[in-house]
């Protein structure tokens, strides 16, 4: 045996990106890989039934990025993340981004499933569960000796806290919050990674439950491109230098057309529970002008009423009488959105729970 001076060379590292539905996990995680890769090339394991490609495009806008996919469908066995995987590194990838992991173990062809059907088949329930185990061992052996960097989704069990908030009446009421716990996987799977990220369902930032660089703490962070360049710092042992604007993060919004009108403002977490709730108007603004939707975020808004089956017409009258239109004609549509409220649309569209109130709120009203 040879015994050598340690040191931290240039290598790859291993990620987790934990949270309920909801909680960004996606999001995050191509934020970190563009952050994280040398070059730029990254590719996505989709395993969400291409929920990853609605953050496709161009990488100045929030959210979105540049990747290549390999939209992965059931059975989700072992073998077939592992192809994928080594299709990455063939690809010569600098960063793969699994999403998400938890199929490999609780969904159709994954461990669990391979598990009842030896189960239902007989034989002794310990000599199966046994057999299967070691399978899932050799595939995350596999994952973590790959020459590339991973960053792995896994979504989290989850439970209802009742808590005490203030409402914005400034009242304090009892409140259920859904919360995550455990990562959808193998009882060791956090043991395996570099760092574990655990994103909150109501903020969308993180706490680092696991962190062999020291750099995070118990601090509470966004998950973006500027964590992963400051990973990549570490992992190459530069010193990292923080930019004034992540890449990831909404730019200033570009002057399109010039309108004169009230510009309401919106109590996101009201809104983000009751999107029907009437939204507080201003007095007349000092401002001249006011921007409308960009070319991109057009594209962004018409897809998610397309993904999600929102009649253009029944979400355009709604977003009248919010006063989200910048224009009192006649002739209006998305075009017409005001930029300032595209955060509050993501929001809207992006929370699982107000996104449905919203649906059935437009069937009601149509």
């Amino acid at each position: 045996m040879r015994i050598v001076r340690a040191t931290r060379e240039k290598g790859f590292l291993k990620l987790a990106v934990t949270g309920p539905s909801g909680s960004g996990k996606t999001w995050a995680a191509l934020g970190l890989a563009k952050g994280l890769s040398d070059d730029g090339r990254v590719l996505v394991i989709d395993s969400e039934n291409g929920s990853a490609s609605f953050y496709s495009g161009a990488t100045d806008l929030p959210g979105q990025w540049d990747f290549d996919v390999i939209n992965l469908a059931a059975p989700f066995t072992p073998e077939a993340y592992t192809e994928a995987i080594r299709a990455a590194v063939d690809g010569r990838y600098s960063v793969v981004v699994i999403d998400s992991l938890s199929h490999e173990w609780a969904s159709s062809g994954g461990i669990l499933d391979q598990k009842a059907i030896k189960d239902a088949r007989g034989g002794n329930s310990f000599t199966n569960w046994g057999g299967l185990k070691q399978v899932h061992n050799q595939f995350v052996e596999a994952l973590l000796q790959a020459p590339i960097n991973v960053i792995a989704t896994l979504r989290s069990k989850t439970e209802y806290v009742i808590e005490s908030v203030t409402n914005k009446y400034g009242k304090e009421v009892q409140a259920p919050r859904k919360i995550g716990l455990a990562p959808i996987s193998s009882d060791s799977i956090e043991f395996e990674f570099s760092c574990v990220f655990d994103l909150d369902r109501a903020t969308h930032t993180a706490t680092a439950s696991k962190d062999r660089t020291n750099m995070f703490g118990d601090k509470s962070l966004p998950l973006n491109e500027q964590v992963g360049k400051q990973l990549r710092a570490w992992r190459d042992g530069e010193a990292f230098e923080a930019s004034a604007t992540p890449q990831n993060e909404a730019p200033a919004p570009a002057k399109t057309r010039t309108r004169k009108a009230a510009q309401p403002t919106v109590d996101e977490p009201a809104a983000n529970e009751q999107p029907n709730a009437p939204i507080a108007s201003q007095e007349e603004p000092e401002t001249e002008g006011m921007e409308t939707l960009s070319p991109e975020q057009q594209r962004q808004v018409r897809l998610c009423l397309q993904s999600y089956r929102i009649d253009t017409i029944a979400f355009l009258r709604w977003a009248r009488s919010k006063g989200l239109v910048a224009t009192d004609s006649a002739d209006y549509g998305i075009e017409d959105i005001r930029s300032d409220q595209f955060g509050y649309l993501e929001s809207l569209f992006n929370h699982e729970r107000s996104r449905n109130q919203f649906i059935q709120h437009l069937m009601k009203t149509a």
